[in-house]
Formats: C-alpha cells, sequence, structure tokens
C-alpha cells in the first residue's frame, strides 16, 4: 500500500456536491471495478510473454513495469503503444510535473506517446538501456494509435509484423482505462483467446479517494507493485470523477455503449449491479449541480 505525500488543492465547485462519504464512496465503487481485474507482475514464461505499456499521463504506470522489468532475469519483450490523440498533452504536463523527466519536457512535446515512453526509457533507465544493447530487451513501438482499440489493433499488428505469437499478453494501463482497454484486446485478440493460443494478464493499480475531516480529498493507492505517488503524478479530483463517470456508458452492452450490442468496439463487459447503482447516484447529483 502507498498513500500520496499531499491533498488536492480541488476546486470546491465542481466536487463539492460529491465529496461526502457516501458519494466518495460510490466513486470508489466504479473505480476498483474499472481497474480491475489486474494480477501482480510475475516472471513466469517471460520467453513467450509481451508486456504492452499503454502511454497515458500516469507515470507510475510507466515506472512500475520498467521496474518489473528491469529485475527481469531472461529476455523480455516490452511494446510501447500509443501515438497522438486527445490526451496526448495530458502526458506533456505530467512529464513537465515530474521530478526526473521534466528536463526532457522540450524534446517529448509533439512525439507520439510511445516515443515519449521511449525516450524515457532511455535517458532515465540505465538498467534497460543496458538490457536493449545486449539483447535482454527486444522493444517494440505502436506509435499509430489514437484511442484505447487502435492500441490493441495496432499492437497486434506489430506482434504480426515481427512474426511473434505469445502465449502471454500483459496489458498495462491507466487504471480509469483499464477494464475498457482490456476488453478491447479481449476483441481483437479474441481468436487466440478462444483457441487458448493466448491469455491476457491484466495489470493496474488501485486508486481510492479518502474524504479528510477538514473536506480535502487525498488518495491511497493500493496493488500493482507502485511504489509511493506523489500527488502530482496522478489526476485532479474533477477529471479523475469525470473519467470514472464516463467510462461506465462506454463500457456498457448496450446500443450506446462500445459493446456487442453498441459500437462493438469492446468485448462484452458485466457490469455488477452495485457498480451501476453507485454510478446511477452520482450521475443523478451530478445532474442536479449542472
Amino acid at each position: 500500500m502507498s498513500t500520496a505525500k499531499s491533498s488536492f488543492s480541488a476546486r470546491p465547485t465542481e466536487v463539492s456536491s460529491l465529496s461526502t462519504p457516501k458519494g466518495i464512496t460510490d466513486i470508489n465503487t466504479i473505480s476498483a471495478f474499472l481497474s480491475s481485474p489486474t494480477q501482480p507482475f510475475d516472471f513466469d514464461d517471460l520467453a513467450n510473454t509481451v508486456y504492452v505499456l499503454i502511454g497515458s499521463a500516469i507515470l507510475p504506470t510507466l515506472e512500475a513495469t520498467f521496474q518489473h522489468i528491469s529485475l527481469c532475469q531472461q529476455p523480455v519483450t516490452l511494446l510501447l503503444a500509443g501515438g497522438i490523440g486527445h490526451s496526448t498533452s495530458l502526458l506533456y504536463a505530467a512529464v513537465s510535473r515530474h521530478h526526473r523527466y521534466s528536463s526532457i519536457y522540450e524534446q517529448i512535446r509533439g512525439l507520439p506517446e510511445a516515443q515519449v515512453y521511449k525516450l524515457i526509457l532511455l535517458r532515465f533507465w540505465p538498467p534497460l538501456k543496458s538490457m536493449l544493447g545486449d539483447g535482454r530487451l527486444r522493444l517494440l513501438i505502436d506509435d499509430r494509435s489514437t484511442n484505447c482499440g487502435a492500441n490493441a489493433i495496432e499492437s497486434k499488428k506489430e506482434l504480426e509484423k515481427e512474426g511473434m505469437s505469445p502465449s502471454r499478453l500483459v496489458i498495462i494501463q491507466d487504471p480509469t482505462m483499464h477494464r475498457r482497454t482490456l476488453a478491447t484486446f479481449a476483441k481483437a485478440f479474441q481468436d487466440d483467446i478462444q483457441d487458448k493460443a493466448m491469455t491476457l494478464v491484466p495489470w493496474s493499480f488501485y486508486p481510492e479517494l479518502r474524504l479528510s475531516e477538514d473536506g480535502s480529498l487525498t488518495w491511497k493507492i493500493e496493488g500493482g507493485n507502485v511504489d509511493q505517488v506523489e500527488t502530482s503524478h496522478l489526476w485532479e479530483p474533477d477529471r479523475f470523477i469525470s473519467l470514472v463517470m464516463g467510462e461506465i456508458p462506454r463500457i456498457r452492452d448496450d446500443k450506446n455503449g462500445y459493446g456487442p450490442k453498441g459500437a462493438g468496439y469492446i468485448a462484452h463487459v458485466d457490469i455488477p449491479e452495485e457498480v451501476e447503482k453507485a454510478w446511477q447516484r452520482l450521475d443523478k447529483l451530478i445532474s442536479q449541480r449542472v
């Protein structure tokens, strides 16, 4: 478990109506669903495993992945996925705030997300750069995809181009988009999964909002091999709530969602009743606030 070092400087007009014990509980109920399922990193069958790290502004996912791979004693493959999309500017901003990575901010602006991650790897992770040099790390790049659906499609193309048929695909994503991203990979690789030629291994961490006695919001972070996290490396509360609320309509398998009964971008996702009820309560509060 890790806890962020400081509280938010939240704008009360945007989050005050949800910043009640019940509201925070409902947010965390949805967040826990979106950031699961997850499995701890392991060193099993590295020869037939590919780690797919999806670009996002939440750099703790990058750091946990890079740290794990640096400990691998056998050759390992890492695929960095992400082009330039609607949230790429947030990654640039996250780099600019980072206590280590900010020195390359001017160099990364305008780069696809996968190329930003690659530059961070080369500049700030000497063990991984050494592994690249001696062949223990194979690095693949998808810098074309502009959304999580394309991440899955372009990752598959990259593997096919390299003639690779891994039996394990470790999917690593920002917790708020983890469930949907996993569903896009489940759709893209459905034939391999159904034939039991491939297993998707999901990885993320669990972000939980805490309401302090003075009304401020803090983070509790659990799982996912994530060390202590600075608040500046996470979300602003209004953005986090917006992301969490926006995911449920997307992953619903109905005519308006992304599932088979709707747009068909993702595999079917079952949403538990308690998650739907939490979303409905929050949606009502938000509607009343507008």
